[in-house]
């Protein structure tokens, strides 16, 4: 039987159709699925993340190929049909949220990440991949082409998402996937993404990353306002120090956030830290 006819199948003894609200659309070619397992590069001592794994295809192919599998699965009608595949002594079915699981309850050795994401949560469930405890060797994920480039977006057409995804990994996107090999036939095309040394890219201190973050989505919060702009008035400080910084960084003063690279933020944030630093010792 297909896996298209056995998506089918499961979803009538179910009584159910496909959630578009969740996004779920399920792969149902084989040849994608086997691929997306072979380009993850899993090694047999590490644990698997899968996150929404539905109907379980490729959660079975991880099992098939002798890999211990974390599924996290938030919605329990699915959670029958997951305790049904074969190999269950390497399977932990957690009936959770993944923006939510405490995750370091459960990886307690190195692991990956290897999913089809609900295209509901793509953003925010990368977010948190990207800084999870503990953190995952490698991410590879199946999700819509056009959230895929957004996500390794050169400078000029950064958004909060890049700058994650290249704050915190090198990420390549591996290829691009059909709607054909997906039951409901989406919309729109996906492509399988890849994240490598995560969290191991750029270091900074805590406090660092958190000014970082603060100043980004300070820049990013109006989008046709300037840069200076944006975050001269969510820090509450002096417009002219801030084209300053902006121009000592090599960009022209009228920049706005999507301009800037990942390195352009990393060097405004380290400014003005300094210059906060400063501005609260002369105040004392």
């Amino acid at each position: 039987m297909s896996l298209s006819q056995r998506a089918k199948e499961a979803m009538k003894e179910l009584g159910i159709n496909p959630n578009k609200l969740r996004g779920q659309n399920f792969c149902i070619e084989p040849g994608v699925i086997k691929n997306m397992v072979e380009k993850a590069g899993l090694n047999q001592a590490e644990m698997v993340l899968e996150i929404g794994p539905g109907l379980g295809f490729l959660t079975e192919q991880l099992l098939t190929n002798g890999h211990e599998v974390i599924a996290v699965e938030i919605e329990q009608h699915f959670i029958d049909i997951l305790h049904r595949l074969e190999q269950q002594e390497k399977l932990t079915v957690l009936h959770a949220d993944a923006l939510t699981v405490p995750l370091d309850k459960y990886l307690n050795k190195e692991y990956s990440v290897v999913s089809n994401l609900p295209y509901s949560i793509t953003g925010s469930i990368i977010r948190r991949l990207l800084t999870a405890k503990p953190l995952p060797r490698r991410i590879t994920v199946l999700l819509q082409r056009e959230v895929a480039e957004r996500m390794i977006a050169p400078a000029g057409e950064m958004s909060l998402l890049s700058l994650a995804v290249q704050l915190y990994s090198q990420a390549k996107i591996v290829r691009h996937v059909s709607a054909k090999a997906f039951w409901p036939v989406p919309k729109v095309e996906s492509s399988i993404i890849q994240m490598d040394n995560v969290g191991l890219v750029n270091k900074l201190s805590d406090n660092q990353e958190k000014l970082l973050w603060q100043i980004a989505k300070f820049g990013f919060a109006s989008k046709r306002k300037q840069l200076h702009n944006n975050i001269a008035s969510g820090l509450r400080c002096e417009n002219q120090a801030i084209k300053n910084f902006i121009i000592k960084i090599g960009l022209d003063e009228k920049t706005r956030a999507q301009q800037l690279s990942v390195k352009d933020w990393i060097d405004l944030t380290f400014l003005v830290e300094d210059y906060l630093k400063n501005t609260q010792t002369s105040k004392k």
